[in-house]
């Protein structure tokens, strides 16, 4: 059975994902994310069931029908199916990935230093059929 949509787990407390997350869904025309806070109960049940629990909150993740995409790879992933432009920079798929994974945990390691924290998620609820909280 095909997943009908692509589930992306992000940090919810970590501004530049909820950042990223808020501008994925402005460009995603078809529809095709559900965005779930890795700390909510979804979050952490999807993660129990991938065994994931020791990932989701150092990575971006993305399901896509039962496959897991982590880190850069997850991140171009997601790109390549956006509108506009964006899924130009997919061609970074060629370069390896250990070195694509190695300049996003740098930005992985120092996301709340950098860009911020908040104690609860902060995409907006007018969204909320496109986020999943529970």
């Amino acid at each position: 059975m095909e997943q009908k949509k692509k589930i992306i787990l992000f940090d919810g407390y970590c501004l530049l994902c909820s950042k990223s997350m808020k501008f994925i869904l402005r460009r995603d025309n078809k529809n095709r994310f559900l965005f779930v806070p890795s700390q909510s109960k979804l979050g952490q049940e999807i993660s129990g069931y991938f065994n994931l629990n020791g990932k989701v909150n150092e990575s971006v993740i993305l399901i896509d029908n039962g496959v897991i995409f982590e880190n850069s790879t997850a991140v171009l992933k997601i790109i390549k199916k956006l509108g506009g432009l964006l899924p130009l920079f997919y061609i970074l798929i060629l370069l390896p990935e250990k070195l694509r994974d190695y300049f996003y945990s740098i930005i992985s390691n120092n996301r709340y230093e950098w860009f911020g924290r908040k104690n609860q998620c902060s995409i907006n609820f007018s969204v909320k059929d496109r986020v999943v909280f529970n």
